[in-house]
C-alpha cells in the first residue's frame, strides 16, 4: 500500500522527518491526509487483484470507473498506460500533465513516452511480469478531492490489468509524470511479491516498494535527460529519528521497530514503511542528505539495489540493508 506525500521541484523527493499529518482510518487502511492510499488485495484461490484508492478530502465520493473518459493511450514495453479523467476535468488535467498547452517545451511533448519506457527498467526486474502484458489505468482526480474508487481484475498467465486513483496538482509535468511512475513501480512490486508467493515482513516489503518508487523516479530523470533532479533527505538529524535509529548519524543500522508509534504516532506499515526508507536512504545511498538523480554514478548504487529487490527484500527491521544477489 502507498501514501502520497508532497513532492517538489522537478522529479524532487522531499523526504521530512516531521511528524505526519493527523491520521484517518478509512474501511481498514490508513490515509495520512496528505494525498492518498492505494491498496491491493490478491487472493489465489480466485486469481483476482482488488484494488482500493482513496484521496483525502473534506467530503467523500465514491465514483465508478465508468463514469471518467479516456484521456490518452501509452503503448509500452511492459505493456499499455491509459489515463482516465471526469469529462468536466480533462481539459485541467491535460495541462497539468503537460499534454496540451501554448508554448509546451520538446522536452515536455516527450514526458509520456519517456516515462513509459523508464517504468521497463523497474518492470523487467519483476520475473512474474516477464510474461505478462501489464495494463495499466489511471483515473486522475484534483489532489483533496475526497475521491474513492475500486475494482477487481482477473489475473491470467498473459495478462495482468492493474487500475490506480492518482492526484494530480499543480507542481509541472515532470514532477507527475515521475511520481506516476513511482506509483505504479511501487504497487506492481507488491503485486510482484504476491504472484511470486512471497511473503515478506510487510515493514521490510513496504520499504522496498517505496525505494523501487525512488530508483523509477531516477531511471525517469535519467532518461528524460533532466537538468537537475535530487532526492533530498531532510530530519534524520532530529531527536525523535535518533531514538528511532540510533548510531544512524554514526553509520549504524539498527532499527528499533517497536519505537515508531510511540515516537513517530504511526502504526501502519506504509507510513511505517516510508519513515524507514528516509534512514535506509540517508544510511546507505546519501551521506550528505541528498541523492543526485541524473548523476548515474551517484545514483547507481540505488539502482543496483533496486533491480534485486523483487527477489526479496532484505531484512531491513532486523537490522539488513544488502538486497540478495542470487
Amino acid at each position: 500500500m502507498r501514501s502520497r506525500y508532497g513532492i517538489t521541484g522537478l522529479l524532487a523527493v522531499s523526504l521530512a522527518g516531521c511528524a505526519l499529518p493527523q491520521k484517518r482510518v478509512v474501511d481498514g487502511l490508513v490515509d495520512d491526509g496528505v494525498g492518498g492510499v492505494n491498496s491491493i488485495v490478491y487472493s489465489n484461490e480466485e486469481g483476482n487483484l482488488r484494488f482500493y484508492s482513496r484521496m483525502a478530502g473534506p467530503q467523500r465520493q465514491r465514483i465508478p470507473l465508468d463514469a471518467y473518459k479516456q484521456l490518452l493511450v501509452l503503448p509500452a514495453p511492459w505493456g499499455e498506460l491509459r489515463l482516465h479523467a471526469l469529462p468536466a476535468e480533462v481539459a485541467a488535467m491535460e495541462v497539468q500533465l503537460g499534454l496540451s498547452g501554448d508554448g509546451r517545451s520538446d522536452a515536455v511533448k516527450k514526458l509520456p513516452s519517456v516515462g513509459v519506457t523508464s517504468l521497463a527498467h523497474a518492470l523487467g526486474a519483476m520475473p512474474t511480469l516477464a510474461d505478462r502484458s501489464v495494463l495499466v489505468d489511471i483515473y486522475l482526480a484534483p489532489m483533496h478531492s475526497g475521491r474513492e474508487t475500486s475494482a477487481t481484475f482477473p489475473v491470467s498467465k498473459s495478462e495482468l490489468r492493474v487500475a490506480f486513483l492518482f492526484p494530480v496538482e499543480k507542481r509541472g509535468p515532470g514532477v507527475e509524470w515521475g511520481d506516476l511512475m513511482g506509483l505504479i513501480s511501487h504497487e506492481l512490486l507488491h503485486v510482484h511479491y504476491r504472484l511470486a508467493g512471497l511473503s515478506p515482513n510487510k515493514l521490510d516489503e513496504e520499504v522496498a516498494a517505496y525505494l523501487t518508487e525512488y530508483c523509477s523516479q531516477a531511471w525517469s530523470a535519467i532518461d528524460m535527460q533532466a537538468k537537475e533532479a535530487k532526492l533530498t533527505v531532510n530530519g534524520v538529524d532530529k531527536k525523535v529519528y535518533q531514538r528511532v535509529f540510533p548510531g544512524l548519524l554514526n553509520g549504524t543500522w539498527e532499527p528499533h521497530v517497536d519505537r515508531f508509534h510511540r515516537e513517530f504516532g504511526i502504526s501502519n506499515p506504509s507510513a511505517q514503511g516510508r519513515m524507514m526508507t528516509v534512514a535506509l536512504i540517508y544510511h546507505r545511498y546519501a551521506r550528505d542528505g541528498v541523492v543526485k538523480l541524473t548523476d548515474r554514478n551517484a545514483v547507481a548504487p540505488m539502482l543496483e539495489d533496486c533491480l534485486r529487490l523483487p527477489l526479496g527484500p532484505p531484512r531491513y527491521s532486523k537490522g539488513e540493508t544488502a538486497p540478495s544477489i542470487q
